[in-house]
Order: structure tokens, then sequence, then C-alpha cells
């Protein structure tokens, strides 16, 4: 078809300007103490105040408390903003910008899962752009650098802590969208897993699925980099290896090897994009508030058999690789047997196969949303139309 062929020259021109793009991902800490590591980093730029992102769990956990305390103690200045929702909304970003304006901060701090690292950056954004938030999202208008922020994520899975994008959610029109630039970059990521020794199995095992969502769907795409590929090969090698014992186990050598795997993943489709999966969890996520590594996890097994032989031969790479190196299987064969794998993690970590609140009225909305989500910057394996995404929405209704 024309369109697609439209839709092929549209990604080819957006990979060869990426090589034009300075791409300056996070720098990494990888500690057993977060608090001090941050003080440290403020402490070495002469940052005298932060505007702090989290959410209320986090602060009933008191997982907070060491952070603003010893920031205090270095006479940094903390103003909180802790009301960061799942799917964050344009409200959430309002009221934290607010906060950043009225106390005059200067780098911005966000300590939990994804959402509340998403808002973070899109509070960046409303500090140097004053264009409305719906009208930056996309690829490429943001365009001035954030505030720097420093990203401490407390679930291993979604990447935020590493990627170009933040997603949110506009309630009034159930549409969840993204904002990508390269301006959005945390200046530098600090991954302590003693952060993740409160988060209950469940966030793990879904966050966990978000992130081999990402390294899956990375991989697949048409415009990886050698180090997108790579990426994505590494982080699903220490998915397979360590999201199952770290969901049974509880141990915090797996956790600390997931939240690896999860900034690899970030970094993997940061470049190469995501797909399907994700263009649906998004809307699942602003129509039912699934959240989205739940969603994820739901739809990734569905969508990669939509996609048939397109990916036989890359499903069987990895099946090989991760799952079965010594499999008499043939090819197909493998293929299938990579998806029973996934189904097999999703059940074996009680993610639900279905979403009850799904009403046979949003499907088109939501398949609609979806498909401009993908089309026409996401370099899938094969495009699929409106009829094709339906089906797979239906397959998510309650038996």
């Amino acid at each position: 078809m024309l369109e697609h062929l439209m839709y092929r020259a549209v990604q080819k021109s957006l990979y060869l300007v990426s090589f034009l793009i300075p791409w300056k991902f996070p720098q990494v800490i990888k500690t057993y103490d977060a608090p001090h590591e941050l003080v440290s980093l403020l402490k070495k730029h002469q940052v005298k105040s932060i505007l702090m992102v989290s959410d209320q769990s986090l602060v009933k956990l008191h997982l907070i408390d060491p952070f603003i305390s010893l920031c205090e103690q270095h006479t940094i200045t903390v103003v909180l903003y802790d009301k960061v929702v799942p799917n964050p909304t344009l409200d959430n970003v309002e009221e934290g910008y607010a906060l950043a304006l009225k106390h005059n901060v200067e780098w911005l701090v966000a300590i939990g899962g994804g959402s509340v690292m998403d808002a973070a950056k899109a509070i960046g954004v409303k500090m140097v752009r004053k264009t409305p938030l719906k009208k930056l999202k996309g690829i490429l208008k943001v365009i001035k650098p954030i505030p720097p922020l420093v990203c401490i994520p407390t679930t291993a899975g979604t990447g935020s802590e590493t990627t170009v994008a933040s997603v949110l959610s506009d309630p009034f029109s159930k549409e969840k969208f993204a904002i990508s630039d390269p301006a959005l970059f945390p200046h530098t990521a600090i991954l302590d897993p003693t952060l993740l020794q409160s988060l209950p199995p469940f966030i793990l095992a879904s966050t966990g699925m978000d992130a081999l969502t990402h390294g899956i769907e990375s991989y697949l795409n048409q415009n990886h980099t050698q180090q997108s590929k790579q990426d994505a090969l590494e982080s699903m090698d220490i998915i397979f290896k360590h999201l199952l014992k770290a969901y049974q186990e509880q141990s915090l050598f797996d956790k600390e090897q997931m939240l690896w795997a999860s900034f690899l993943a970030g970094r993997s489709f940061t470049r190469a994009y995501v797909g399907y999966v994700h263009g649906l969890a998004h809307q699942l996520g602003a129509y039912y508030h699934v959240p989205h590594g739940v969603a994820n996890a739901m739809l990734l097994p569905h969508v990669l058999r939509a996609y048939g032989s397109t990916i036989h031969s890359h499903l069987a790479f990895l099946y090989v690789s991760f799952i079965d190196s010594s499999t008499t299987l043939d090819q197909s064969s493998q293929a299938q047997a990579f998806i029973e794998h996934i189904e097999d993690m999703n059940e074996k970590m009680n993610i639900p196969k279905d979403v009850e609140s799904l009403n046979d009225e949003d499907i088109d909305a939501i398949v609609s949303h979806a498909l401009q989500e993908v089309h026409p910057t996401y370099p899938v394996p094969r495009f699929m139309n409106a009829k094709e995404l339906k089906s797979i929405l239906l397959k998510l209704k309650k038996k």
C-alpha cells in the first residue's frame, strides 16, 4: 500500500536524522545508598534548591524521608510535590510546575516509578516552554533542554530514567500521549535496589514485563542501531534469568539485575522505538487505568502472534538464545514456544489475562488512538490495520 510506503519513508528519514542528534544518555550511578549519592551529586554542582517529585504511596512508606532529611542537613532546600498518580495527568504537571515556579527551584529530582519520572520530565518541559503540553506531543517539539533532572527509580521496568519520553494522560479526552525529545534526557540515573525492597511482588512482576516488552518491541523493529540491538538483547537475557526469581524469592541481587535490565531496555527503545503493544497499552491506561506494565504483559503474546510469520525467525532466535538452546523444534514452533514462555511467565506471576472493564463501545476509539500513536513513526516489523487491532483487543474481553 502507498500509505505504508509513506510510513517507511518517514521512519527512514527519522532514522537518518537520529544520527545527527547528540544522544546524551544519563550518567549512571549504581549504589546501595541513593540518598548520599544524591546529596553528593547536588553538592558537586552547587545546587541549593530542588523540586522533589514523588507519590503518596512512597511518602506513606517513609521512603522519601531519608532523601529530604539528608538534603536539609546539607542546606539544600527541598520542595516536595507528592501527588503524582498512576498514568500522570496534565493536572499533575500543572501543580508541580506551579511549585517549581513559586520556589524558583534549580534542579528536579524524581523518586518513584515511571509515572513519577514522566511527570517530572513534563514539569521540566513546562519550566522551559509555555506551549500547552498537548501541542508538544510527538517527537522533536520541545527543543529547549529541561532543567537538570535526577531520576531515582523505585520500580524496575519503565526505563523512564534513561528515555527521552514523557507519557501523560488527559482524563477529559481519555487520551494518553507521549512527548519525545532529546531535551528530556535525565541528567543522572541513580540505581539503588534497596529502594525496591518494599515493592509489592505484583508491581515487581508487571514492571518487569514492561521492561521485557521494551526489549522485545525494540529488537523486532526495523530501525534499530547496533547499540540498541545489543541493549535489547542484554536486557532480555537478564530479564529471562532474573525476573521470576526476583518475584518468587525477593532477593536483592535479582532486583539489582532487573534495575539494570530496565535501564538497558529503556535505552534500547529510545533509539529503536516500541510498537503496537505500547500503542494499545497506553490507551487501556487512559480509558480504564490499567497499569501500564499489566497492559503490556497481557497484550504482548497476542500482538506477537498477530505479526505471524514476519517475526518467526526473530522469535526463534530469542527462544534458542534465552529459553532452550538445545531445542529440536522447527523455526515456527520455536517462535510459538517463545510466546508460550511469556504466557507462562504471566501466569506464574499472577498477571491477569483480561480487562474486566473493557467496553465494546470504546474499542473503535481505542484502536484509532493506538494507530495514531504507532503510525507513521514506529518502525514495526509489519503494519496492522484497525480490524487486526480490534481482534487483539477482543481477546482481552472477560470470558
